[in-house]
């Protein structure tokens, strides 16, 4: 089997974990679109920074981040799927989603927004894999990238690297 045609089964069987039946679902552009608050970064494609595909976890096939929506339970998430499984990264209010996004981060040297070692004691982070930003229109940006040292460091398997450009 190539690797492309198992890089693509792998994010179709991811498609069916965290199924209807927990009443977790992808989010769509239609639960962001209709939002009037935090809009204008999707005003060309709604579903824009809704998931995002990458090598996250380092092992050469393509994982993906996606934000998911759970409506009886009215809350989103921000869950990434690699070979490991699925790991939620981050959880928020339902209201929240539309300030919300995901995008790939190519490996190599990122920096951090903010100034000064006290406010921010790495300036730098030097990536070996792809990462992920989670962005919140208007405010911060988190980069996750995997940790060196799963699960001691964080039980996702995703270290924040907060802050950045």
């Amino acid at each position: 089997m190539t690797g492309r045609l198992a890089a693509a089964l792998f994010i179709l069987s991811l498609a069916g974990s965290a199924s209807a039946q927990d009443g977790w679902r992808d989010a769509v552009a239609s639960d962001v679109r209709n939002s009037t608050d935090y809009t204008d970064f999707r005003v060309h494609d709604p579903a824009l920074f809704l998931s995002a595909r990458g090598d996250f976890d380092g092992d050469g096939r393509v994982d993906v981040v996606r934000l998911r929506v759970n409506e009886s339970a009215r809350k989103f998430a921000v869950v990434v799927a690699d070979a490991r499984g699925q790991h939620v990264v981050l959880e928020g209010p339902l209201s929240d989603l539309p300030r919300y996004g995901v995008s790939l981060v190519r490996k190599g040297r990122i920096q951090s927004a903010c100034f000064g070692e006290d406010a921010c004691p790495q300036q730098y982070l030097d990536l070996s894999t792809d990462a992920f930003d989670v962005a919140v229109f208007e405010s911060v940006d988190t980069v996750y990238y995997a940790c060196p040292a799963w699960p001691a460091t964080a039980p996702t398997g995703y270290c924040p690297f907060g802050m950045t450009d």
